[in-house]
């Protein structure tokens, strides 16, 4: 990576972005870009001077932050602000960037707010959103694949942010099969069979999907939705980082293992990052 981009606020949240930015651009020994848009709108109904100084105060306390950072590295620093639509100016200005870094809710850090929701829809380069307090590099990291080709990218990106951490690769599996056979007229003995030769199926499957990847990683399957399996993962294995990725169209929604990225995204107890596949419009 030659680019590291951090969009940043001026709450405790945005601290973390610009400290795991830090941390990246110094492990892969790049640039790194801290960026701060601040909505226009929310100065509605303000005097011209009290918008006016709104903006001074808010130019001075990202340049605060900058300096504090720029003063923890030794990584090339660059600071931008710019005023408009947070999630539309970050995604213009960071379209050059090899990763973005920004943050989960500035109001609730468990959850995922707006306008990471809406970069990890539109931005070009890969998103990472940072939940946790950093303090060292990752190294613990669950990349989530439902064995398709695109799915390859949250195992490289994976790697690529931990090349030195332990790296498993989750692939969760529907129950929805097994409660039909459970439902039709099986023998509970013979559909208890069946589940458990599906499962075995489902791990040869995987075991050949991280085979190009050699045995420097652990293969889990888990029955259930994708953000429950997630999130179990994350807890057995202490995982620091989920990797997911998806595959976008433009200005469509993200695609990946059934169409819940964003649903690891909100669930994942730990930092996610969103690998981004090239995807093709096509018109209904």
């Amino acid at each position: 990576m030659r680019r590291v981009t951090a969009a940043f606020d001026l709450t405790p949240v945005g601290r973390r972005v610009v400290e795991r930015a830090r941390l990246l651009a110094e492990q892969f020994e790049t640039h790194l870009e801290l960026l701060h848009v601040f909505d226009t709108c929310e100065d509605s109904f303000l005097t011209e001077d009290e918008a006016r100084f709104l903006t001074d105060h808010r130019r001075t306390a990202a340049a605060v932050l900058v300096d504090w950072v720029a003063g923890r590295t030794s990584a090339p620093v660059e600071f931008e602000v710019s005023k408009g639509a947070p999630s539309t100016q970050v995604a213009r200005l960071a379209r050059h960037a090899d990763l973005l870094v920004t943050g989960t809710s500035s109001v609730d850090a468990a959850q995922l707010g707006p306008v990471t929701r809406r970069l990890a829809r539109k931005a070009r380069p890969p998103v990472l959103a940072v939940r946790r307090q950093p303090r060292v590099p990752y190294r613990r990291v669950v990349a989530a694949v439902d064995l398709s080709e695109h799915s390859r990218q949250a195992v490289e990106l994976a790697g690529a942010l931990a090349p030195d951490g332990d790296l498993t690769v989750v692939y969760a599996l529907s129950p929805r099969s097994d409660v039909l056979l459970g439902q039709s007229r099986l023998f509970e003995q013979d559909a208890a069979q069946r589940r458990d030769d599906r499962l075995a199926r489902a791990q040869s499957a995987l075991d050949e999907f991280t085979a190009p990847w050699g045995d420097g990683l652990r293969n889990m399957i888990f029955e259930g939705p994708p953000s429950q399996a997630i999130e179990e993962a994350v807890r057995r294995r202490g995982a620091d980082l989920v990797t997911v990725a998806s595959r976008g169209a433009g200005a469509t929604p993200m695609v990946l293992l059934g169409g819940t990225a964003e649903e690891i995204m909100s669930a994942a107890p730990c930092d996610v990052a969103v690998a981004r596949v090239e995807g093709a419009f096509r018109r209904p």
